[in-house]
């Protein structure tokens, strides 16, 4: 057989086979010329670096400026409006106490009553008493409240309910609060 001179060879690295890989098709003598394409890299200059940090440094500077005029990081908004939510729960906290202190006593003469009640087989004032109670709790969960200013049981759950509207309200004011101060703190990072 004939064959030319290498210069006249001409030689083709493609395979044929189906089953081998695309890393299977690759000697080493094609892999120079991969290596020799430059790559791209994230090019950070020293000056990059530097001005980031003095970047952060300045925005914790502003910050603890911001901390030793205010005493904190939040406002004299945001302080006054915690204050009110703090005594505001206070207030419900003491309401709640009442309330539990009632509820245990009214429970306790309600055993008394249950079991007098059992006593005389008299289920209909049970069931009477439960619908009462079921209906007490339909109103105090009600939209909107009704005034319980007739019934004099029924003005705790309306005295609670408004310093639960109370601390609600609060905790929207706080919110608001928070939103300003993300804003704030956005705008300095």
């Amino acid at each position: 057989m004939n064959f030319p001179d290498s210069d006249d060879i001409l030689v083709s690295r493609v395979s044929f086979n189906p089953v081998g890989n695309r890393n299977s098709v690759q000697d080493t003598e094609s892999l120079p010329t991969i290596d020799q394409i430059p790559t791209a890299r994230a090019s950070v200059a020293m000056l990059d670096k530097l001005w980031t940090q003095i970047d952060v440094l300045d925005d914790v500077k502003a910050m603890a400026e911001t901390v030793s005029k205010h005493g904190s990081f939040f406002t004299e908004e945001f302080a006054t409006s915690l204050q009110l939510i703090k005594s505001s729960q206070e207030k419900l906290l003491d309401k709640v106490v009442t309330y539990q202190a009632a509820t245990n006593k009214t429970r306790e003469e309600r055993e008394k009553t249950f079991t007098y009640a059992l006593a005389k087989n008299d289920a209909t004032d049970t069931e009477q008493e439960n619908e009462q109670i079921r209906q007490r709790m339909n109103d105090f969960f009600a939209l909107p409240p009704k005034p319980a200013s007739e019934d004099p049981k029924l003005k705790d759950f309306d005295e609670l309910d408004n310093y639960i509207n109370e601390v609600r309200g609060n905790m929207y004011d706080i919110s608001d609060q928070m939103k300003n101060y993300d804003a704030i703190r956005e705008k300095l990072w």
